[in-house]
């Protein structure tokens, strides 16, 4: 889902504890008790995940200081926290793994950070 000016964000779900099922796998997104967007991602099946991730997180549109720039030799779950989060912004990520030449994965989400 992308974010227009026009979109409310009474229309988001709220990043308390959320995932974003996709055909390939799931991002998931909490904020945790010092208000920070802990993120993760599953792949379905966990052999998905085995490949070169580009993996980004965002807050309202910007680039974040978090994210997944690795290479995975077998299945694992990407993971990560945010700092910078704050009350009242879009917390938002997009990514993918590529596995081989054969098969690329694209993974996003994006969510409400409660006031």
């Amino acid at each position: 889902m992308l974010v227009s000016s026009g979109t409310a964000y009474a229309d988001l779900p709220l990043c308390t504890r959320h995932d974003s099922v996709g055909p390939d796998g799931t991002v998931h997104a909490q904020v945790n008790q010092a208000g920070q967007v802990v993120w993760g991602v599953t792949m379905n099946p966990s052999s998905k995940s085995a490949g070169v991730w580009k993996f980004r997180t965002f807050y309202n549109g910007k680039p974040s200081r978090s994210g997944f720039d690795q290479v995975t030799t077998g299945p694992y779950v990407p993971h990560g926290v945010t700092p910078e989060s704050r009350p009242g912004m879009v917390w938002s990520a997009k990514g993918m793994v590529m596995a081989g030449m054969e098969y690329c994965y694209i993974v996003g989400d994006q969510c409400y950070i409660p006031k």
